[in-house]
């Protein structure tokens, strides 16, 4: 449960349910648009996820920053609102292998089949995914790792000659500490990341003119979980905190 704290009269709450381990529902508000919801559906006989969400909706949320749990936020009137239609969509369905993703097919509002996309593994981690669109365009994603395990590189490749986006990590002691972004092979922005005994501290993005464009500022709880996150956005020019709360 996330709470991001007005911005010039701007609220957004991030809210995520889960049974035994498996995520349940995501629910997205704020205070001028209103909600977005998606709901999964586990079938473990088929081993298939189903993801669904509703038509969407322009509903204010007065007091928005007066819910603290999902429990009070599904009980305001607006979020009943939101859920009067009923019009339930089927946005995807994901096929599972061995627990792992094998292909997901992507659906319209209309039903009609958007986008499949098959998921190939090798010692359990995911090396390529194959996006093809109804009108069989084409485009992959790439993955690399090192010995340790660690994601290193992916790369968006839409025909043999266009590696339009790719991203490359760096890593000290197994934490990912510098990720760079590239658009057709010119470097577009790096993320540093940095650390203090053991947790993350800070995440501060650099465009490529080594100008800060957003720093990130972790706070921990005593369990070391955490209580929230500072956010300036030079992008935007906004400051932020976004609280998390556990159940």
């Amino acid at each position: 449960f996330q709470k991001i704290f007005p911005q010039y009269g701007i609220s957004q709450i991030l809210g995520y349910s889960y049974i035994d381990g498996q995520k349940t529902s995501y629910i997205w508000s704020h205070s001028n648009f209103g909600f977005i919801k998606t709901e999964y559906e586990h079938d473990t006989i088929n081993n298939t996820i189903s993801e669904y969400s509703y038509e969407e909706r322009k509903i204010k949320i007065n007091n928005l920053m007066n819910y603290h749990s999902i429990k009070s936020l599904k009980s305001s009137n607006e979020y009943k609102e939101y859920l009067s239609n009923k019009n339930r969509i089927l946005e995807s369905v994901t096929y599972l292998k061995d627990k792992l993703p094998s292909k997901k097919i992507e659906y319209s509002e209309d039903g009609k089949i958007e986008r499949t996309i098959y998921f190939i593994y090798e010692k359990e981690k995911l090396i390529l995914e194959k996006r093809i669109s109804s009108n069989n365009n084409l485009e992959e994603l790439v993955y690399e790792y090192d010995t340790n395990g660690n994601e290193t590189k992916w790369s968006k490749i839409y025909n043999s000659s266009d590696t339009s986006v790719s991203f490359q990590k760096q890593y000290s002691n197994g934490k990912i500490i510098k990720e760079l972004f590239y658009i057709r092979g010119e470097l577009d922005s790096k993320t540093i990341f940095e650390y203090e005994e053991n947790l993350l501290k800070s995440k501060n993005r650099y465009d490529k003119k080594d100008n800060l464009k957003i720093k990130s500022v972790y706070n921990y709880n005593k369990d070391g979980e955490i209580n929230f996150i500072d956010e300036l956005n030079n992008y935007m020019n906004i400051e932020k905190r976004i609280y998390y709360y556990y159940w």
